[in-house]
């Protein structure tokens, strides 16, 4: 065994450290400068040499922008209990978290509106984007997850007329969240899985890009008669100390153009059968 490294809590911690240190770009002397500590303090943390406090952790971890869902594990190589709740989101004490949640959906009326967990799946939704879904006749299971439902070529992607554009904005946010050096597990396995399907893999290996000019990436869906184009907003909760809440996200959808929205009023307004 190297003299300068330990077997104990204090080297798990460091080499974590020192992915994290080196997946931001930063060298020891820049993450020193940015925390407030020695040099040689930092080096003695990555190897082992120094045990850090608790204190010392989470300096350490906001200084990197660690995400919540990371930093139990870093606490526990550090020998110290995750400070942060893991809960689910059907946990009793996140039920005033749900109403808010439900009551943004269904404020947002008659536009579409979901609620999504870190791995892209659908935990709550308002009936425009149900009405979205059932239009082309999706499968209700397949479609709670998002990454699944635009890029199966069985769901929602035959009728997006941008699917590329779409697709590529959507997969710029899932590579800023495997940006990692372990990725969640959950959103992981999602990506593989549609990463088989047809252009996928190659859209999120590059930037995807879009030589449009306009302001934003529009969502333009057909049913082959009309085409509304909408554009989207993302809610997060802030300040959030549950994992579950630090990648709640809810994103809601209003119309790009006149037509777009008249279309989705006559919509909401149109007798149920």
């Amino acid at each position: 065994m190297s003299p300068t490294a330990t077997a104990g809590p204090a080297a798990g911690f460091g080499e974590a450290l020192r992915g994290w240190r080196q997946h931001r770009g930063l060298s020891q002397l820049g993450l020193s400068l940015e925390a407030g500590i020695s040099p040689r303090h930092l080096s003695f943390l990555e190897t082992g040499r120094s045990t850090p406090s608790q204190e010392m952790v989470r300096r350490l971890l906001d200084t990197l922008d660690v995400p919540l869902w990371d930093r139990n594990r870093l606490l526990l190589a550090a020998g110290y209990a995750p400070l942060y709740r893991e809960s689910s989101l059907d946990d009793e004490n996140l039920s005033q978290v749900r109403r808010a949640v439900r009551l943004m959906l269904e404020r947002h009326e008659p536009y579409p509106a979901y609620a999504m967990d870190g791995a892209w799946n659908v935990i709550d939704a308002n009936a425009g984007h149900q009405a979205v879904v059932d239009s082309f006749g999706e499968d209700a299971e397949e479609a709670r997850n998002i990454l699944r439902l635009i890029c199966a070529p069985h769901l929602l992607r035959p009728y997006l007329v941008n699917w590329e554009e779409v697709t590529g904005a959507v997969l710029r946010r899932v590579r800023r969240q495997l940006d990692a050096p372990e990725p969640p597990a959950a959103l992981a396995a999602v990506v593989e899985e549609v990463c088989a399907y047809p252009g996928v893999r190659e859209l999120l290996q590059t930037s995807g890009l879009t030589a449009r000019q306009d302001l934003f990436v529009p969502l333009e869906i057909t049913n082959g008669e009309r085409t509304q184009r909408w554009m989207t907003t993302l809610v997060t909760v802030g300040g959030a100390l549950d994992v579950a809440l630090d990648d709640l996200v809810i994103e809601c959808f209003f119309p790009a153009d006149e037509e777009s929205e008249r279309i989705a009023l006559e919509t909401a307004e149109a007798p149920t059968s």
